[in-house]
């Protein structure tokens, strides 16, 4: 096999066109968000409350909230990238957004803020005249390249610059505290502002997963950072979870005063935004000569309707698809085509669970999300087995713990199994997939009605319906809280079935 980046060149294309990162404030890209920013505009509604609030001067305190995928990192930085590009009062901000790595400490909390200040101070293009012309930003870079050690070695003109470090010079760093650090943030905001810019832009990801270890613990993390948030000019935004605001932020009356009133909450894109996005990139990416499209549209229109209008999960499973193809010429995949490819690519990943684990798997798929006493009445499982059965489907990246609400841990299936979903597979065209609010089909009645005069287990009905296992468990409880059936036994002995009276009303 000859090895060579040429996936997407047969296609005409000088990149990928899918790849799942947000878009960057970075200009040396083959997607700048300048150009491949697509939908959310001035008018939207989001847009507009996030440019009122960083137009009114000496900072403020934002949580942006939406689902996992919808592109809110991306929102956030093609923001930043206008104030600090296009607006008249230009907003000073990092090169990437700050990873919030919780580890209920406030030093590393600010250490984040100082390091990804004094990187973006480093790439400037007067960065060795400003380092020279400013000596607490000389200490700042090396409180930063020391942090968490005793000592350093620092070579002068190891920056590109000569600073007063002496070769070989050995130093020695003392302890630095919290106030100290809160010193040295205040000082290089206003350091910064007189480079010319009006205050700060500060954009704080990662909360989905910070959140998932524990609600306690990042509330008192907030009471603990509250101070910080009050700082002159700068304007911090959260990017995070649905609901974190109310979870988090309203029970904390002196913190909750400092934020805005409610969160930004950003909704997917709508359908024709998405293939307008993937248009956009073709664009950008086409090489001028030749261009193919990868796949039809009407496969983005079915991820569209599967992921719930995600983008980062549309491009994800394309990004998965294409490059598994080997191709040597280029063919634009139908959408039957792209779904039996990505079906079978699923399948295999899932060759080596257990049965019940697919079946607890194709449940899952229904349902937005699910706990462990959800599992146990569904499948008439001990709570035991049922832990053990979630923990190798979390080891294998199947599921993943999505919140906690007291001591409910709340799971999600991975988005990409999602086409696992029954119908789906057969039909992805008309896209009839069944959610957790099942109604009762004339199908699965009809078979019902098949077992008027006997017993049945759910494996008989299961096979006489001809729909998957998880489906038929989900009718049968359904049937069962209706009263149009009753149930005998427990476990594998539970057999079903139609009480006279239910069947009546049906």
């Amino acid at each position: 096999m000859l090895l060579s980046q040429n996936v997407w060149k047969i296609y005409g294309l000088k990149g990928n066109p899918f790849d799942v990162r947000a878009l960057s404030l970075v200009s040396e890209t083959l997607l700048p968000i300048s150009k491949a920013f697509v939908g959310r505009s001035h008018e939207s509604k989001e847009s507009q409350i996030i440019t009122n609030l960083l137009r009114n001067p000496g900072g403020a305190c934002v949580a942006i909230e939406g689902d996992i995928g919808v592109g809110k990192t991306t929102f956030v930085n093609y923001h930043r990238f206008l104030w600090e590009n296009e607006a008249l009062d230009k907003l000073f901000t990092p090169i990437q957004e700050i990873g919030l790595a919780f580890h209920g400490n406030i030093k590393n909390f600010m250490m984040n803020i100082l390091d990804s200040l004094i990187c973006k101070i480093m790439v400037l293009s007067d960065a060795d005249a400003i380092m020279k012309k400013v000596p607490l930003f000389q200490e700042i870079l090396i409180l930063s390249k020391v942090y968490f050690k005793k000592n350093l070695q620092i070579e002068g003109g190891a920056f590109g610059f000569n600073f007063g470090v002496v070769k070989n010079e050995f130093i020695s760093v003392p302890e630095v505290s919290e106030n100290q650090l809160l010193w040295y943030f205040q000082q290089m905001v206003q350091e910064i502002k007189k480079l010319g810019y009006a205050g700060i832009f500060l954009h704080f990801d990662n909360l989905e997963v910070v959140a998932r270890q524990e609600t306690t613990r990042l509330r008192l993390f907030f009471e603990q950072i509250r101070d910080i948030l009050q700082t002159p000019d700068v304007y911090f935004i959260f990017v995070s979870y649905r609901g974190f605001f109310s979870e988090i932020i309203t029970p904390l009356e002196r913190v909750r005063s400092i934020f805005f009133g409610y969160p930004i909450y950003i909704s997917p894109l709508k359908q024709e935004e998405v293939i307008e996005a993937i248009e956009k990139r073709y664009s950008l990416l086409s090489n001028g000569s030749f261009f193919c499209k990868p796949i039809e549209d009407a496969f983005i229109i079915y991820l569209y309707k599967l992921f719930k209008g995600k983008i980062r999960f549309i491009m994800d499973s394309i990004n998965t698809l294409v490059p598994n193809l080997v191709l040597t010429k280029p063919i634009t995949l139908t959408c039957k085509d792209a779904c039996q490819y990505l079906l079978k690519m699923t399948k295999e990943r899932l060759n080596s669970i257990t049965q019940k684990e697919r079946e607890i798997l194709e449940f899952a798929a229904h349902q937005e999300t699910f706990t462990n006493q959800k599992i146990c009445q569904t499948f008439h499982m001990p709570a035991s087995n049922v832990t053990r059965t979630l923990q190798s489907l979390q080891q294998g990246n199947l599921i993943y713990p999505n919140h906690q609400a007291g001591k409910y841990i709340y799971y999600c299936i991975s988005e990409e199994l999602r086409i696992i979903q029954e119908n789906t597979l057969s039909q992805p065209e008309s896209f009839p997939y069944p959610k957790s609010n099942l109604s009762i089909h004339d199908k699965a009645i009809q078979f019902l009605q098949s077992f008027s005069q006997k017993e049945f287990t759910a494996q008989e009905y299961q096979k006489a319906a001809g729909i998957a296992a998880s489906t038929a468990r989900l009718y049968l409880n359904r049937f069962l809280k209706q009263g149009i059936i009753c149930r005998k036994g427990k476990g594998r002995a539970t057999r079903y079935q139609n009480s006279p009276l239910g069947m009546e009303n049906l």
